[in-house]
């Protein structure tokens, strides 16, 4: 009887370990942006997460390439004192050719939807400001702008959502960063 039921349990457990947790695109076991992985986090429970993790000698950073909502770029994880300092995901467009409307209508409708996904999980933002609108500076100069910009506030973290505009010194470039913080972090 108990090795009929153990038939049954092993699938069930398998399937809950692999499918319980999710990534954005579902492809992934841990949810970044929910509540798998926070601030203060001991280094030892992150490496159960991320066992391959080896950390720079100097600066107690990770990082690894990653997809999110579609935008191609880059988690990077801070440690001091052996706990998660920060974390945060960016995504950067920084090829001039490709600061179009295009582009912008992609990187903005991929913010509002990370908005949407963390208004889900940790409730409306304390602060949403932002200009979602395209202003081509190669047409008419202007010196950047924020697009998106979003803030919550935990019992764990302080999180700031942001897409903006770059521009100055006639560099432009599109940044798209999430930062999870200490309770305590100012913006």
């Amino acid at each position: 009887m108990i090795l009929k039921k153990s038939f049954f349990l092993i699938p069930l457990i398998l399937w809950i370990i692999l499918f319980h947790h999710g990534n954005l695109d579902g492809k992934g076991k841990i949810n970044l942006m929910g509540r798998d992985i926070y601030v203060g986090m001991p280094y030892t429970t992150f490496k159960q997460y991320f066992p391959s993790v080896k950390l720079t000698p100097n600066y107690h950073e990770w990082s690894f390439q990653a997809r999110v909502f579609g935008l191609d770029g880059k988690w990077y994880f801070r440690f001091k004192e052996n706990r998660l300092d920060w974390y945060q995901f960016s995504y950067y467009i920084t090829d001039y050719k490709q600061l179009n409307q295009k582009n912008f209508d992609r990187c903005l409708e991929a913010t509002e939807d990370m908005l949407d996904y963390l208004t889900e999980i940790y409730g409306k933002p304390v602060y949403v400001s932002g200009q979602k609108v395209f202003r081509d500076p190669f047409k008419k100069l202007h010196y950047g702008y924020t697009v998106l910009k979003a803030h919550w506030k935990t019992k764990m973290n302080k999180i700031q959502l942001r897409f903006h505009f770059f521009g100055g010194k006639g560099r432009y470039f599109f940044v798209i960063s999430l930062d999870f913080h200490s309770k305590n972090y100012h913006y």
